[in-house]
């Protein structure tokens, strides 16, 4: 009788993932290795500060084709695929911006939570949103997200509408010294 032992090394593939820096508006590429049949991730590239959330690695842009991971950048499941592949960010704005014209006559915006702000617990509010500033966040722009804890304020925001944060559970509001706020409005920070 003879006994017989395979040995063998698991087959590794390479992952390209795209996506753009938002700081620069160019478009980066980066590659992993991946062994079949184990579970992989690819982090993302992004932070929560610059007003983006991050849903994943798609096989197509914009969030369409096969999803590969999940918005921790974790694999749906193990490695299967036999070939090397592209996937790309699917990232949506988190914040909802309307145009205003303030008393003084400037065109700004307000802000509010989009239908993409989901698992923030820190954010930053933007000072500029397609080159104009960010004056204003709206009534009751982020009431009721029980994830939010923390929330930076830049100097331009004037104004805080009532219930802004209402049911939240802010522990730490930040606002620099050269803050330009005026207006707090009614229960802004309600139940918080």
């Amino acid at each position: 009788d003879i006994t017989v032992f395979a040995q063998w090394d698991a087959n590794t593939y390479k992952i390209t993932y795209k996506y753009v820096d938002f700081e620069t508006g160019d478009e980066k590429e980066d590659t992993i290795e991946v062994e079949y049949g184990k579970a992989y991730t690819i982090a993302s590239p992004y932070s929560n500060e610059n007003g983006m959330t991050f849903h994943g690695w798609y096989s197509e842009e914009n969030g369409q084709g096969i999803q590969y991971t999940d918005e921790l950048g974790n694999s749906i499941s193990n490695w299967g695929g036999l070939t090397d592949i592209v996937v790309y960010a699917n990232v949506k704005e988190a914040f909802k911006y309307d145009l205003i014209t303030t008393a003084s006559g400037q065109e700004a915006y307000s802000i509010s939570a989009g239908t993409n702000f989901t698992q923030f617990s820190e954010i930053t509010v933007p000072v500029m949103y397609k080159g104009k500033p960010v004056a204003w966040i709206d009534s009751g722009a982020f009431a009721n997200y029980v994830n939010l804890k923390k929330i930076n304020i830049p100097e331009n925001v004037k104004t805080l509408g009532q219930y802004a944060f209402a049911a939240t559970r802010l522990e730490e509001i930040n606002f620099p010294e050269n803050s330009q706020l005026k207006t707090i409005g009614y229960r802004a920070f309600y139940n918080c």
